[in-house]
């Protein structure tokens, strides 16, 4: 169900918000059930960059930091929360494209989507539907799909169809009526894909800062001969320890990860257990 259902009224009611400066993005804090309040906003959580496009088409990043090369959308009389993504590029290839400092045809292929209209005086419900608004003043935009999910069970459906869509890495649950918060909130939520695999390890290597000394994290290597790297997750210090003076070199280890890579191989992955030691 789409969040667009009624018609939105007239942005030119909605006082711009323009700060001097580039705002700071709302930050998600991780999903729980107990933190969302319904009816909630849901949207697919995009694997790409997170950008800010100010009222007059200036693009930066959440480090405020700004991106000329890349200013080809356009602007719309306000500052937009985006992502910039693009259905065939993986988020590595993105960043690659966002700090090249050039413009070319690659980094013309990147769209631009809209999650959020920047505005502390205008619930949440009302952001998105203005955002219908604006999107003819852009150009190669969209806006990301919302649903209103007014309770648990719906949340859960649309969160099932994302963790069988390559192109999303988890979803997003945005309380329905709050304002636009600035930086780290929990009226913003992100519920990451959970995918697993087993691989074989081939080697460890040792960590850094409080990891020194110890297991930082794993060489694993795929049934077609790609190697990667897999963090520890939830290992104690002793574990860590013990694993990297007995390395379980040989023994596939299970893992979890939001995402594959275009290479089809897992991103960010943490460790679960070991695959022959359940007790671990």
């Amino acid at each position: 169900m789409y969040l667009i259902k009624r018609r939105p009224r007239n942005t030119m009611l909605i006082k711009p918000y323009n700060p001097v400066t580039p705002p700071i993005p709302s930050k998600p804090t991780d999903w729980a059930a107990d933190k969302v309040t319904y009816p909630a906003v849901c949207q697919p959580k995009m694997n790409g960059v997170k950008a800010l496009l100010s009222p007059d088409g200036k693009l930066y990043l959440k480090s405020a930091e700004r991106r000329p090369h890349l200013e080809q959308y356009g602007g719309c009389g306000h500052w937009l929360d985006c992502e910039l993504w693009h259905p065939h590029m993986d988020l590595g290839t993105i960043a690659g494209l966002v700090n090249r400092h050039a413009s070319d045809n690659e980094t013309a292929k990147l769209q631009l989507w809209m999650v959020d209209l920047i505005n502390p005086y205008v619930a949440q419900a009302d952001r998105l539907l203005a955002l219908e608004i604006l999107l003819p003043s852009l150009s190669n935009a969209e806006i990301v799909i919302s649903w209103v999910c007014n309770n648990g069970f719906e949340a859960a459906e649309h969160y099932k169809r994302i963790q069988n869509n390559d192109a999303y890495d988890g979803m997003i649950y945005r309380n329905y009526r709050a304002v636009y918060q600035f930086g780290k909130t929990d009226y913003v939520l992100k519920r990451k894909k959970e995918l697993d695999g087993e691989y074989l390890c081939i080697g460890v290597t040792e960590g850094m800062g409080k990891f020194f000394g110890m297991l930082g994290s794993f060489q694993l290597r795929d049934d077609k001969g790609n190697e990667f790297s897999c963090g520890g997750g939830d290992l104690t210090v002793s574990d860590r320890q013990a694993f990297w003076k007995t390395p379980p070199i040989g023994s596939h280890i299970q893992v979890r990860f939001p995402y594959y890579s275009t290479n089809n191989i897992p991103q960010c992955p943490q460790f679960v257990r070991i695959r022959n030691n359940p007790a671990v």
